[in-house]
């Protein structure tokens, strides 16, 4: 794999919307991860996918074209990526186990930044952070 031979003397990975693996591989060094996008990810009622016709059909149509696209991208690449994670060692199960703990800690943050309804930049990193640790628990499916 190309991206884990790039990545072996990185401080971070950072991955466009469609690499799936990038968060993998971070995982797998050690590494945080970071997702840049020019499109939104997180399911919408305002527009439907970017990868879906750009039709407004509603709000609960437009979040759940988000779901059906993301699903379908999981397919494609679900075999690889579960090999390569099968293959490839965790840098070890205690660093998991904080970052774990860190995620739920953020999670936390994030209620009480809404209900302040301040950092909405330091929110944005949360949220991102916290839908990380979603891919990852999605990726034994």
């Amino acid at each position: 794999m190309n991206t884990w031979q790039s990545c072996q003397d990185v401080d971070a990975v950072i991955s466009s919307g469609t690499a799936f693996f990038g968060d993998d591989v971070a995982e797998r060094l050690g590494l945080p991860s970071f997702i840049a996008l020019l499109q939104p990810i997180l399911p919408t009622g305002a527009i439907t996918h970017p990868m879906a016709p750009p039709l407004h059909l509603g709000q609960t149509v437009n979040r759940l074209t988000y779901q059906c696209f993301n699903r379908f991208y999981w397919q494609l690449f679900k075999q690889s990526v579960n090999e390569w994670r099968q293959q490839t060692p965790l840098v070890s199960a205690i660093q998991q186990a904080v970052e774990d703990t860190a995620l739920r800690q953020q999670a936390q943050k994030l209620g009480a930044m809404i209900q302040a309804e301040a950092g909405v930049n330091q929110a944005v990193k949360i949220i991102q952070a916290y839908n990380q640790q979603f891919w990852h628990q999605g990726s034994a499916n």
